[in-house]
């Protein structure tokens, strides 16, 4: 099986135009802590002592937890301005809060989390980071932070100015 992660970070403004970035990580390349009753996986950022090999701007954290029924886990993360949970799967309780899956939880400000399954596996992912700085806007495959922005990206691309990026599989 092959899991498959797309993922977009927003930049500061003053960085919105430089050169776009790519990276591919197979599995074995991304680190793996196995507990009692749990998995996570370290994409970018520090979660319990463990770096992720994802070079992302801004102190991002990026990291997949899978949980056995009622197992529990305690993670030391980094502070960071942001940070929240996506329950992907199966219901959990992150402190004194209890989410389902489809819900993403906005964490207070430390370095310890508590997390644990609610009586059945679980699966979630744990985001952070700097605050988005301005508006996001969308159009096709951009996301940009002003309407300018936003039609020169789409002009960047009809026109080839955009290149390829190195070891993009299409």
């Amino acid at each position: 099986m092959r899991l498959s992660i797309e993922h977009w970070i927003s930049l500061p403004p003053e960085l919105k135009q430089v050169e776009p970035t790519y990276t591919s990580l197979r599995a074995a390349e991304i680190p793996t802590l196995v507990g009692a009753g749990s998995r996570l996986y370290v994409v970018a950022g520090r979660v319990n002592g463990v770096q992720g090999p994802m070079a992302l701007s801004g102190g991002v954290v990026f990291a997949r937890l899978q949980l056995d029924a009622q197992a529990s886990v305690a993670l030391a993360v980094e502070p960071t301005p942001e940070l929240g949970v996506y329950v992907l799967q199966g219901q959990v309780k992150v402190g004194d809060n209890l989410l389902a899956a489809g819900t993403l939880g906005a964490l207070s400000s430390g370095t310890l989390l508590k997390i644990s399954a609610q009586g059945e596996p679980v699966e979630l992912a744990l985001l952070g980071g700097r605050p988005v700085q301005g508006e996001v806007l969308f159009s096709g495959p951009f996301v940009m932070d002003t309407p300018a922005r936003l039609e020169q990206a789409k002009r960047d691309f009809a026109t080839g100015r955009m290149g390829r990026l190195e070891g993009v599989p299409f």
